[in-house]
C-alpha cells in the first residue's frame, strides 16, 4: 500500500514541480518520506536538506504524502501537518497551498453559483469563517479545508507565517504566490 501511496503522490508532484520549472521556478521536488518520519516519540524531521535548497535559489516543493513508521507500518502526512512541522526550522515567508478549488467560499461553489471567494481569512473573521465551513451545510469542499485553514491559522499565529490558497489550474496565480505573495483569485491566511 506505502508503494501505491508514493507512487500517487511522486506523479502528482512531479505534474506540479514540471509546471513551475515551465515558467520559470527553480522548483525541485522534496519527497516528504525521506525528510519526515514518525517515531514513538512523534515526528522525527530532518530539515536541513531543504534550508540548503533554498540558501541555493531553489523552491522545493514538498507535499502530503504516506511515511515511514518506526513500527513497521506507515501514515499517511497531510501537506498542511507537513508544514506545521516545518515552519519552525525553515521560517518561510509565505506557505502556498496549491489546490483543486481555487479558494476558499462562503459556500461551496459546486452547488451555488452565486458562491463568493474569501480573500482573506484573520483573526478578525476567523471565528466566523471556520463556522461556517465547519457548520452543518458541508461547505468543506475538499473534505480537509477545515483542517487546512485551522493549521494555517495556527501557524500564522505561532510562527507570523501567512498561507496562501490558490487553484493548480490557474498556474499564474500559483507562480506569483510562491514568488511574490500575490495573486488574482485565491485566499489569503493571516493573523
Amino acid at each position: 500500500a506505502i508503494t501505491m501511496c508514493q507512487w500517487a503522490t511522486r506523479w502528482l508532484n512531479k505534474i506540479i514541480v514540471d509546471h513551475l520549472i515551465q515558467r520559470g521556478l527553480n522548483a525541485v521536488s522534496a519527497q516528504t518520506s525521506m525528510v519526515i518520519y514518525r517515531s514513538s516519540n512523534g515526528f522525527s524531521v530532518n530539515y536541513k536538506p531543504l534550508i540548503i535548497a533554498l540558501r541555493n535559489n531553489l523552491v522545493p516543493v514538498i507535499y502530503g504524502e504516506c511515511i515511514h513508521d518506526d513500527k513497521g507500518v506507515y501514515y499517511v502526512l497531510s501537506t498542511e501537518e507537513i508544514f506545521r512541522l516545518l515552519t519552525p526550522y525553515i521560517k518561510p515567508e509565505r506557505i502556498v497551498f496549491v489546490e483543486k478549488v481555487d479558494a476558499v467560499y462562503d459556500k461551496d461553489p459546486v452547488k451555488y453559483g452565486d458562491a463568493e471567494v474569501i480573500p482573506i481569512i484573520n483573526k478578525e473573521n476567523s471565528t466566523r469563517i471556520l463556522k461556517l465551513l465547519g457548520g452543518s451545510a458541508g461547505i468543506d469542499v475538499t473534505g480537509g479545508m477545515l483542517t487546512k485553514i485551522r493549521i494555517a491559522l495556527d501557524i500564522a499565529r505561532e510562527y507570523g507565517v501567512p498561507s496562501i490558497i490558490v487553484g493548480g489550474e490557474n498556474t499564474s496565480d500559483v507562480v506569483n504566490a510562491i514568488k511574490y505573495g500575490r495573486f488574482k483569485r485565491g485566499t489569503l491566511i493571516t493573523w
